[in-house]
C-alpha cells in the first residue's frame, strides 16, 4: 500500500521507483462514504527518450544556386516529449568560415515551450549577403537538442551547395539544351526507319499473309508510339532546362522565346502528327471486315489507313527536318550569346586579380618570392593558379570562337579568333603568372589591366545585337504580336522570380546580426536590385502596351516603389516585406490574365498560342500558379514574419529528403530505342487504350476514371 495526499478531486504520491514496469490497483472513498464498485487498475510502461531528429524535406544532399539567388531552407524537427532548440551549422570550402554570431542568429532557432514536438521552419540562404564567391562550396548541417539532460545534438547528413556564376550556370545550360540536337537526331532517324518499313509494307502487301501483314503493322505502330514518347520525354526535358534558364539574366526574353516556340512545336508534332501516324497502322492492322467480299474490301481498307500514315509520316519527317533547323538555329543564338558572357567573364577575373595584387603591393613590392610572409606566399600561390586557369579557358575559348566562325562564317567570330592568335593571348596570360610567382607586382597588375580591357572588347565585338524592327506593324502584324506576348509572358514570369528571391534576401537581411552601416548598405542593394525591377517592368509595358492590364501595372509599380523605399532607408521587416509580397501576387494576377487573354484571342493553331500554353503548363509547378486562390499564390512561402512556422501532424523518417540535384547536368543522354523484350507490354498498352478510345467503350471509361 503507497500512501498519497489527497487534494479536492486529485492526489499524488511520492516519486515512485520503477525499473521497467509498474502495477497498481487503486480504490477510493468520497466524502459520502461510496467507494468504487471494482479497483482501478493502472499500468505503467518505461520507455526511454529517443533522441530528436532533424530533417531538410525539399534540400537536395548536392545542389548548385547562383551567386545572386536565395535559397530557402525548410526544416523539420521533432522529438517524442519535446524539442529544446534547432538550428543549421555552416561554412564554405575555399571560402571564409563565418562567426559564430552569424550561425547563431541566423540559423538558430527554439521551442515556444517545452511540449512542442514538431515544428517546421524555414530559414533564408543567400550567399552574395556573405560574400561567398562563386566557386565555393557550402556545407550545411542541422542540428537539433531536446531536454535530456547532456544529450549530444542529433546532426544530419552534410549537405553541399555550389555556387555557379551566371556564365558558368549559362554555358551548362547551353550544353544540355545542345544535346537535344543528337536526340533530335536519333528520333530523325528512327521515324525514316518507320517511314521505309511502311513504303516497304505498301508495296509488298499483296504478296504477305494477313497475318503477317498484320504482325508488321503492329510493329511499325508501336514504333511509332514509341518515337512520339521519346519526342515528348525531350520536349519535357528540354522546358526543365529552360525553366533552369530562366533564373540566370544572362538569357535574354527573346532567346528564351524562341526556346519556348521550338520545344512546343515538339510537343505538337509528338502529340498529333506522330499519334495519327501510328492510329492509321494501327487501324491497317485490324483489317476490320466491311460489306461486299470480305477479304477484298478488307485489304481495300487496310492500304487505305496504310496511305494515310505514309502521307503523316512525310509530314512528319519534313516537321522533325524543320525542327533540327530550328533547335541548330536557336543553339548558334545561344552559342554566340554565352561566349560573349565567358569572355566578359574572364574579364572581370583579371580585373579583380589586378585589384588583389594592388592592394597588397604595399607589402610585398621589392621583395624576393622567398622573402614574402606566409600569407602573401600562399595568395601569390592562389593568384597563380586563378590566372593559369584563366589561361586555360582562354584557349578554349579561341578555339570555339575559330570553330563557331568556320560553322558560321559570322565575321565577328572570324576576327575575334585572329585577333587571339595574334596577341598570343595564352602566351601573354602564362607570362603574367610567371610575373605573380617572381612577385613582380607592378608590372603583373599592368598586365593583368591589359588582358582585362582585351577579353571585354571582344566580349563587345561577339555580342548579338538587339533586334530593331517595330512590332506589330504592317503586314504581320498580329503574328509579331504574338510573338512578342509570348515574350512579355516570359518578362514577366521571370520578374516574378527574382521578386520572390528578393523577398527571402530581405527576410535573410532582417534575421542578420550586422553593424547598422553594414546593414543599411545591404538594403541600399537590394533596393537597387528592386528599383531595377521597376524598370524592367516599364520596359515591358512599353514594348506592347495592353489596355487592360494598366491598372495590374500601376499597381506593382507602386508596391515595387514602396518596397524599394523601405530598402534604401534600411528597413528590412514588414514595410519592405508587405510590398514585395503584394508584388508578386499582383504579378501572379498580370500573368494568368495575359495567357487567358492570349488563349483567348489566339487560334488553336497559332504558334504563339501553343507556345505560351505549353510553357505555362511547365512553369505552374515551379512557381505555384495552379487553380488556387490569389493568397495562395507563389513560388515562395507567403507567410511574414522571420521564419515560417507549423505544427507537424504527421510521422515519419527521412523519407522526405532527396538525393536528386538542382544543378543542370552536363550529360545529354540518349533517345535510344526502348528494349524489344518491353515491345510486348507496350503493344498491350496501346491497344488497351485504343479500346478505350473507340466510341462504344466510352461508358465503360467514364466508369472506370481517366484512361492510363
Amino acid at each position: 500500500r503507497v500512501p498519497v495526499t489527497i487534494s479536492s478531486a486529485t492526489f499524488s504520491t511520492d516519486w515512485l521507483e520503477t525499473t521497467h514496469a509498474f502495477e497498481a490497483s487503486i480504490n477510493w472513498k468520497d466524502q459520502y462514504g461510496f467507494t468504487n464498485a471494482q479497483p482501478w487498475n493502472l499500468s505503467i510502461r518505461h520507455r526511454d527518450d529517443q533522441a530528436p531528429t532533424f530533417q531538410f524535406p525539399e534540400l537536395y544532399r548536392e545542389m548548385a544556386i547562383l551567386e545572386t539567388e536565395a535559397l530557402e531552407l525548410k526544416t523539420e524537427v521533432r522529438d517524442d516529449f519535446g524539442v529544446k532548440e534547432f538550428g543549421i551549422n555552416w561554412q564554405t570550402i575555399n571560402g571564409v568560415i563565418p562567426s559564430q554570431d552569424i550561425l547563431d542568429v541566423d540559423f538558430k532557432d527554439a521551442s515556444l515551450h517545452a511540449a512542442q514536438k514538431e515544428l517546421r521552419v524555414s530559414f533564408y540562404f543567400s550567399p552574395n549577403l556573405y560574400n561567398i564567391e562563386p566557386g565555393d562550396v557550402v556545407e550545411l548541417t542541422g542540428f537539433v537538442t531536446d531536454f535530456f539532460p547532456d544529450r549530444v545534438p542529433g546532426e544530419t547528413a552534410v549537405y553541399r551547395i555550389h555556387i555557379v556564376s551566371a556564365v558558368e550556370h549559362a554555358e551548362r545550360v547551353r550544353q544540355q539544351l545542345e544535346a537535344l540536337l543528337t536526340q533530335l537526331e536519333d528520333v530523325s532517324r528512327l521515324e525514316q526507319s518507320i517511314a521505309t518499313a511502311t513504303d516497304e509494307t505498301l508495296e509488298n502487301m499483296e504478296s504477305l499473309s494477313e497475318e503477317d501483314l498484320a504482325a508488321r503493322l503492329e510493329d511499325q505502330a508501336t514504333d511509332q508510339k514509341m518515337n512520339a514518347a521519346q519526342l515528348s520525354e525531350m520536349a519535357r526535358k528540354g522546358m526543365e532546362t529552360l525553366k533552369e534558364a530562366m533564373r540566370n539574366p544572362t538569357f535574354t526574353d527573346e532567346v528564351m522565346s524562341e526556346w519556348s516556340k521550338t520545344l512546343s512545336e515538339m510537343q505538337q508534332l509528338a502529340d498529333q502528327k506522330m499519334q495519327e501516324a501510328a492510329k492509321s497502322l494501327s487501324q491497317a492492322s485490324q483489317s476490320p471486315p466491311s460489306q461486299g467480299s470480305p477479304s477484298q474490301s478488307s485489304k481495300s481498307s487496310q492500304k487505305q489507313s496504310m496511305q494515310e500514315a505514309q502521307e503523316t509520316e512525310q509530314e512528319i519527317l519534313e516537321s522533325l527536318e524543320q525542327l533540327q533547323a530550328m533547335v541548330n538555329e536557336d543553339l548558334d543564338q545561344l552559342q554566340a550569346l554565352t561566349l560573349a558572357q565567358r569572355l566578359r567573364g574572364l574579364g572581370r577575373t583579371e580585373m579583380d586579380l589586378e585589384t588583389t595584387l594592388m592592394d597588397g603591393a604595399e607589402d610585398t613590392i621589392g621583395l624576393f618570392p622567398d622573402e614574402l610572409a606566409p600569407r602573401w606566399r600562399a595568395l601569390h600561390d592562389k593568384l597563380s593558379d586563378t590566372q593559369k586557369t584563366t589561361a586555360e579557358q582562354s584557349q578554349e575559348l579561341q578555339d570555339e570562337i575559330g570553330r563557331f566562325f568556320e560553322r558560321t562564317q559570322k565575321e565577328a567570330y572570324g576576327d575575334v579568333s585572329e585577333d587571339m592568335k595574334i596577341k598570343q593571348t595564352v602566351e601573354g596570360l602564362i607570362t603574367t603568372q610567371e610575373l605573380i610567382l617572381k612577385n613582380v607586382t607592378m608590372e603583373a597588375a599592368d598586365q593583368v589591366a591589359v588582358w582585362a580591357k582585351e577579353f571585354e572588347n571582344w566580349a563587345s565585338q561577339l555580342e548579338p545585337q538587339e533586334e530593331s524592327e517595330g512590332s506589330g506593324g504592317g503586314e504581320g502584324g498580329g503574328e509579331n504580336k504574338e510573338q512578342d506576348l509570348t515574350k512579355q509572358l516570359i518578362a514577366l514570369l521571370r520578374m516574378r522570380e527574382s521578386e520572390l528571391n528578393l523577398r527571402m534576401q530581405t527576410r535573410l537581411l532582417e534575421r542578420q546580426k550586422a553593424e547598422p552601416e553594414i546593414k543599411v548598405e545591404k538594403g541600399r542593394e537590394l533596393s537597387a536590385t528592386q528599383a531595377e525591377l521597376q524598370e524592367n517592368l516599364l520596359e515591358v509595358r512599353e514594348e506592347i502596351p495592353i489596355p487592360f492590364l494598366d491598372p495590374i501595372f500601376e499597381e506593382i509599380h507602386t508596391h515595387m516603389g514602396n518596397a524599394a523605399d523601405a530598402l534604401a532607408r534600411g528597413q528590412t521587416d514588414d514595410r519592405a516585406v508587405e510590398p514585395e509580397t503584394q508584388s508578386i501576387t499582383t504579378l501572379t494576377d498580370a500573368i494568368n490574365i495575359l495567357n487567358e487573354q492570349a488563349q483567348q484571342s489566339n487560334s488553336s493553331s497559332s504558334s504563339s498560342s501553343q507556345a505560351m500554353s505549353f510553357m505555362m503548363q511547365m512553369m505552374m509547378a515551379k512557381q505555384g500558379m495552379g487553380q488556387q486562390g490569389k493568397g495562395n499564390m507563389g513560388g515562395g512561402s507567403m507567410a511574414g514574419g522571420d521564419t515560417d512556422r507549423e505544427s507537424l501532424n504527421q510521422g515519419g523518417e527521412d523519407d522526405g529528403d532527396t538525393g536528386e540535384s538542382r544543378s543542370v547536368s552536363r550529360g545529354g543522354g540518349q533517345a535510344s530505342e526502348l528494349p524489344t523484350e518491353f515491345r510486348k507490354s507496350f503493344e498491350a498498352y496501346y491497344k488497351k487504350l485504343e479500346q478505350l478510345e473507340q466510341p462504344g467503350s466510352a461508358n465503360n471509361a467514364s466508369q472506370q476514371g481517366e484512361a492510363p
